[in-house]
């Protein structure tokens, strides 16, 4: 019998099943419950906030477990700060989330526990069936369905996925089917309108997924059979939110995108929100401009004290790359477009506090992201 029998706990039943030391299963349920309670602290419940900090506390004072929640606290946020270079080490370094020869099990599975926690993959193992078809993984949440349960995203859309998959059909919409004689220059305003919660969201995960969604759609407008080849290439490899993306591409780029009697488009995308449902949702998203005032908020209420600054945290690409055991930078073209060099990405030692300060002084982000939409924009132009 197990040194506990708090089964009934979400966070103790999900690891409990992937490691076989008790006292592991416990700090890693508790580094998932701390994440959580942040997140919901922040703009939900602030009396989850000493909570998160409560445990962070404890478990980093212990001498044998501290060392480990900090590698898997950099492995986290990592995966948030720089998730195309984290993926391209993944994928060098851990194919199919094979263990390396050499990697102990406890940093192995924190690299699986940092990954599948930040939506870029399952835990190899515990994948969601694949026997479902793409309209049954498209299916909507109920009125029945409790919304302030978690949602496990490996097999049930959230609803800032389906958000953005109602506004991704809008944008791929507009102009769609008219010549290059009858092209609106006006289209490029309509696509800004219907991308722009994405582009200026909060979390950059929601920029990524949307890019990759575009993208997959516009591969498939100018070549299916090229498009099926990439995806059938990319396999098992990517997150379960990416997979969807690409069946929504192709079902939109191959298929077409159907509309009612009115002009109005009945895309199950679409179809599936309700318009009240749409506003309310939306007004639940972050954008950059209120993650700034609340980290004002917080800093002024905590006098600052916790919170580095970028110059005082400086860390070597030694330790930048010492959990995957890279011996040289890891920095994509994409990450550079969207750090400048000012404020540069944090890196694998990046602390959370360190993340959101870094966050705040992102002043150039606008332009990278204009320049990402300005692409598209012409992409979807001269394909007309």
């Amino acid at each position: 019998m197990r040194a506990f029998d708090d089964l009934d706990d979400p966070f103790i039943a999900r690891y409990a099943d992937r490691i076989a030391d008790d006292r592991e299963v416990l700090w890693r349920a508790d580094f998932a419950r701390a994440v959580d309670f942040e997140d919901r602290g922040f703009y939900e419940d602030a009396s989850l906030l000493p909570v998160a900090r409560e445990i962070r506390a404890r478990w980093s004072a212990d001498p044998v477990v501290g060392p480990h929640w900090a590698e898997l606290d950099e492995m986290h946020q990592a995966w948030i700060d720089a998730p195309a270079a984290m993926k391209q080490g993944h994928e060098v370094f851990m194919p199919g989330g094979l263990q390396p020869p050499g990697m102990s099990d406890t940093r192995w599975s924190s690299h699986m526990q940092a990954r599948e926690m930040t939506g870029h993959g399952a835990w190899p193992g515990h994948e969601p069936t694949q026997s479902m078809s793409s309209s049954e993984r498209h299916e909507p949440m109920t009125e029945t369905t409790d919304r302030t349960a978690p949602v496990d995203e490996f097999t049930t859309e959230s609803d800032t996925e389906q958000l953005m998959r109602y506004d991704f059909t809008h944008w791929a919409a507009v102009g769609n089917g008219r010549t290059v004689d009858d092209y609106d220059p006006a289209d490029a305003v309509d696509r800004d309108e219907w991308s722009s919660t994405w582009i200026n969201h909060a979390e950059d995960r929601w920029l990524d997924e949307w890019i990759t969604l575009s993208d997959a759609y516009l591969d498939y407008r100018d070549d299916p059979a090229a498009a099926d080849a990439k995806r059938a290439q990319l396999g098992d490899a990517i997150g379960p939110v990416e997979a969807r993306s690409w069946d929504q591409a192709r079902d939109l780029a191959v298929n077409g995108i159907s509309h009612d009697k009115l002009g109005l488009i009945d895309s199950p995308y679409v179809a599936r929100l309700s318009f009240e449902r749409v506003t309310e949702i939306r007004g639940e998203q972050r954008s950059l401009a209120d993650v700034r005032r609340d980290q004002a908020a917080v800093e002024q209420a905590t006098g600052g004290s916790e919170r580095p600054t970028i110059a005082e945290h400086q860390v070597s690409e030694q330790s930048a790359t010492h959990s995957l055991g890279i011996s040289g930078p890891m920095v994509s073209l994409d990450d550079r477009a969207r750090y400048t060099p000012e404020y540069p990405v944090p890196s694998f030692g990046a602390s959370v506090a360190a993340r959101t300060s870094a966050l705040a002084g992102y002043t150039s982000r606008g332009n990278a992201l204009a320049s990402a939409m300005e692409r598209q924009n012409e992409r979807a132009g001269a394909e007309r």
